[in-house]
């Protein structure tokens, strides 16, 4: 055939494109089936029973949330390809194929929803498969029901509540994963049915409770992880018949008691992690005889006695930490002959004598990390090591008593990274010499009141400050995490809410040991305060809450507090705790160190286990004066007082002077306030009192008046203050009302002068007890107080309203009688009898 040319080959290249665009704009329009499509194409075709179609739709209704688009499946229901979501067994039946869910593979789809408990109806699943999404709620029971479930996996979700004791029935079950949840509870005590289970991970989550004694029966299990939860207790004798067990990993529990020396007969054992516990007790020499043990973890926890002899026998140990224990005696010779080890931790314990001058040597060591060894003889290094180590790049020896001078060799040790021996700041001339010093540590410089905190963020191992007045440095590396800018130093912009975030929500983070000198500062007595805030074991997103920041504080070189743990130091959550010591400067020199001594958790993530300090402020306590200079204060305090009393009293602010030239005019003579006061017997001739103030006798010369005192709680002091009041108050005038004369409110004295009735009140007169008014009150014919003589020109409602404002201006409790204010708004018909009532007791309504 031959081939197409001009005008030919140019429209069968254009058809060509015309149906390839035209296939790829069908595929975009129809997008990828949704899961609920793919349940309806296994409906329409009958491969699956009714009730796993059912199960099914169930399933997805519910593993998203409403707020979520649907979930889409790569390959149809019961596909054969290997990255299937929802894998079937099928079989031939009368000629048409009938299949049956065996496999849910589900992870990593970013599901919210929760587990339907319609998923116990597939009753031939053997994996399910729902790790790493954000499912919730609990786990249904319904699993119980599937017995030939062999792989069962929701970790890393948020499900909460307990673990059901149905799963226990699945005897089929291989591997059971759980971990990073939220499950509480306890782990079921009934074990039994679990007897092919393998794998059992359970890791971070809030179980508690005791490890069950059934787990005995599960003897066909490699791995047990229960790391991160609550569980307390003692560990199990009983492990030690899982003849099969590789990994035992208790890691960060509240478990309590020794360990079991059964455990020594787990001779696969290749992993055994128990740190940060609360256990106590000698190592078992039992331990010696597990030869594939390539990890032992016993570091935070309360182990004394020496490390046993038969430990010599662990020739395949990779990772040996001890550290934050109460061990003691030699550092033994045959750690020099474990010739895989990489990682070497034995801070913070109480060994004694020499390093194997082997350890050195060791060829893939990693990390060499010792204490506190202040005994004799002492470290001395070695005259040469032989060969160089080609893997060690972190190396302490804090605390250490070391022999001889430090050998120039260790410079020439390629990988070497991280060198702590001591830390030490020269003394230094200083230009200037300070009271205080503030640090922001982590943060920018920022102030606070009247402190000024530096900025420190620099990411050296030492930094001077640009005023070199203060500087810091840092030694050692993280056990699981690599030093970088966010290891050292952090900003949480929401985690304190106090008053103090900009200090409290920056910290500065150190692997091992951190070093604050304070440079220049006078001699004298001073109040060290350091700042913390624990934010990073404190997230719920990473599983950390459970963990826990333990280091020693030493200030001046002297341990002021062993095993500081910034969660238990006292405070409210999401403030800042805060830690204060007092130090004596001679030199102007203070030297502030936080060191890690193996203790706390070791977690991963975040795997930041040293010490954390968000800010340091150092102050100056005031020195004690000498007898002459308080004497001296003492008599200048005096003479200032004299001359501020002269001038208050100059001002008129104390004493009498203002009363004395206030005037108050009544009728046509002029008296001082101060004479009228002195009339009142200086509040001593009382008439009465009522709810607002006390009444009292003023007798002048020819002439006496009522003084009226409010109390300065009074709702009338904020009254009579109001020019409306007093304009009013003074304008009132009508028969049966006593006539005001004067009103004086400043400060705290608050007065009333009226007119004075020679024969009492008139409520006493007109309204006592036993008087007319009560008594025609009470017969309901109160209109007959009015003077007959005015025969019928009056108003008989005014009239009605005057005498039951005067009833209630005369009750017995002064709580139930109407104010001034209110007094005059129903005298001038701004208000009613009904309307003050309510105001004053809404139950009660006037006669």
């Amino acid at each position: 055939m031959s081939k197409p040319i001009g005008s030919e080959w140019s429209v069968m290249l254009i058809s060509r494109l015309f149906l390839l665009n035209f296939l790829l704009l069908w595929q975009l329009g129809t997008g990828t089936p949704t899961f609920d499509d793919r349940i309806d194409e296994v409906e329409s075709n009958g491969s699956l029973p009714d009730d796993e179609v059912s199960a099914l739709q169930l399933l997805s209704k519910n593993l998203l949330s409403k707020d979520t688009t649907q979930l889409t499946l790569t390959h149809p229901i019961c596909s054969t390809e290997p990255s299937s979501e929802i894998k079937c067994s099928c079989h031939s039946k009368k000629n048409q194929s009938v299949c049956s869910v065996i496999g849910i593979f589900l992870q990593s789809k970013n599901l919210d929803g929760s587990i339907d408990p319609s998923i116990g109806h597939f009753a031939n699943l053997v994996v399910l498969d729902l790790l790493n999404n954000q499912l919730s709620g609990g786990i249904p029971s319904t699993l119980g029901n599937l017995q030939h479930l062999k792989y069962l996996d929701l970790s890393s979700n948020s499900l909460t509540g307990s673990i059901p004791p149905n799963l226990t029935k699945l005897h089929s079950l291989e591997y059971l994963y759980l971990f990073n949840n939220d499950l509480d509870g306890t782990i079921p005590q009934n074990l039994t049915g679990l007897q092919s289970l393998w794998i059992l991970d359970l890791s971070n989550n809030q179980l508690t409770g005791p490890i069950p004694d059934s787990i005995r029966f599960c003897r066909k299990l490699i791995k047990i992880r229960l790391r991160l939860n609550f569980l307390n207790g003692t560990i199990n004798e009983t492990l030690g018949n899982l003849s099969s067990l590789t990994l035992l990993d208790l890691y960060s529990n509240k478990l309590s008691g020794i360990i079991p020396k059964e455990l020594g007969k787990l001779s696969l054992l290749s992993s055994l992690i128990l740190d940060d516990n609360d256990l106590h007790g000698e190592l078992p020499k039992e331990l010696g005889n597990l030869t594939y043990l390539q990890q032992l973890y016993l570091t935070a926890n309360n182990f004394t006695g020496t490390i046993p002899t038969t430990y010599a026998k662990l020739i395949n140990l990779k990772e040996f930490a001890v550290g934050g224990n109460n061990l003691s005696g030699p550092i033994p010779d045959y750690i020099g002959k474990w010739v895989h080890l990489t990682k070497l931790v034995l801070i913070g314990n109480n060994f004694e004598g020499n390093l194997p001058a082997q350890t050195f040597s060791l060829p893939s060591l990693k990390r060499l990390w010792v204490s506190d060894i202040v005994s004799n003889p002492g470290i001395s290094f070695p005259e040469a090591v032989r060969p160089e180590p080609k893997s060690l790049f972190s190396l302490v020896l804090r605390n250490c008593k070391i022999n001889f001078s430090i050998p120039e060799y260790i410079g020439n040790w390629s990988k070497l990274k991280y060198l702590l021996f001591i830390d030490e700041m020269q003394k230094k001339k200083c230009g200037r010499r300070h009271n205080s010093l503030f640090i922001n540590s982590g943060g920018e410089e920022v102030d606070d009141g009247k402190n000024h905190y530096h900025n420190d963020t620099s990411l050296s191992s030492f930094n001077l400050s640009p005023s070199e007045d203060w500087a810091y440095s840092y030694a050692g590396d993280y056990l699981w995490a690599n030093v970088n800018a966010s290891t050292l130093v952090r900003n949480l912009t929401c985690e304190i809410t106090n008053s103090k975030a900009n200090i409290d929500n920056n910290f500065r983070l150190a692997p091992v040991s951190l070093t604050y000198y304070g440079l220049c500062l006078r001699k004298g007595k001073y109040i060290v305060t350091l700042h913390f805030a624990e934010a990073l074991y404190s997230k719920s997103e990473d599983y950390s809450t459970s963990g826990k920041r333990v280091f020693d504080v030493y200030i001046q070189g002297r341990k002021e507090m062993k095993d500081v743990n910034i969660k238990e130091i006292p405070g409210k959550e999401h403030e800042e705790r805060r830690l204060q010591f007092k130090v004596k400067i001679n030199d102007g020199s203070l030297e502030v160190k936080f060191f890690w001594a193996g203790k706390g958790s070791l977690y991963n993530p975040p795997g930041l286990n040293g010490p954390l300090i968000s800010a340091v402020s150092i102050t100056r306590v005031p020195r004690k004066l000498h007898g002459w200079e308080i004497a001296l204060i003492a008599v200048g305090c005096i003479l200032f007082l004299l001359l501020l009393l002269a001038f208050m009293w100059r001002m008129g602010w104390i004493g009498d002077r203002e009363l004395r030239e206030t005037k108050v005019k009544i009728g046509e003579r002029t008296f001082t306030l101060k004479q009228i006061i002195d009339a009142t017997k200086k509040f001593s001739a009382e008439l009465g009192r009522g709810r607002s103030g006390i009444v009292y006798r003023a007798q002048l010369p020819d002439l006496t008046v009522a003084v009226k005192k409010l109390f300065a709680h009074s709702n009338a002091v904020d009254e009579i203050a109001t020019e409306v009041y007093v304009k009013k108050a003074k304008e009132l005038k009508h028969d049966n009302i006593v006539k005001l004369l004067y009103i004086y409110s400043r400060r705290h004295l608050h007065l009333l002068i009226y007119e004075f009735m020679e024969v009492g009140s008139l409520g006493q007169v007109l309204f006592g007890t036993n008087s007319t008014a009560a008594n025609l009150r009470a017969r309901g014919t109160l209109g007959d107080l009015v003077d007959s003589r005015m025969g019928q020109n009056y108003d008989g409602n005014q009239t009605n309203i005057v005498l039951n404002l005067a009833m209630m201006c005369t009750e017995q409790s002064p709580s139930l009688r109407p104010t001034m204010s209110q007094v005059v708004a129903v005298l001038e018909g701004e208000k009613t009898l009904k309307d003050i009532s309510e105001e004053i007791a809404p139950s009660i309504s006037p006669a």
